[in-house]
């Protein structure tokens, strides 16, 4: 039987494949709360999945829920390819803000 936690980030991770988050097009994190409240009724572990679901690879393990503050300090929540840093690296294509997060953590580390 799975826990809360993973029937919450499934729950999560559905909610933004309806409403189609992605990079170009992410769902602020008011919306998201609302929309996800109707699936989880537990609003502390919704607040606390909105909170630390950042890098984590959603269920299926293709895509990876990622998060940013946009220009006007909302934050945003979309799904990308759980591998794009692979291709990054591949292609060798520098996004600044995988190479930033990167020095970041280790920095954190």
């Amino acid at each position: 039987m799975q826990c809360r936690y993973e029937l919450a980030q499934q729950s999560m991770w559905e909610v933004l494949k309806g409403e189609g988050a992605t990079f170009e097009n992410p769902i602020t994190r008011p919306a998201l709360r609302m929309a996800a409240r109707k699936h989880i009724g537990d609003t502390g572990l919704l607040d606390h999945l909105l909170k630390h679901i950042d890098g984590k690879v959603a269920p299926g393990g293709t895509e990876r829920f990622c998060r940013c503050f946009n220009t006007n300090g909302i934050m945003e929540y979309w799904l990308e390819s759980a591998n794009l840093d692979e291709i990054c690296q591949e292609t060798r294509v520098q996004d600044p803000y995988i190479v930033e997060l990167k020095l970041l953590k280790t920095k954190m580390a």
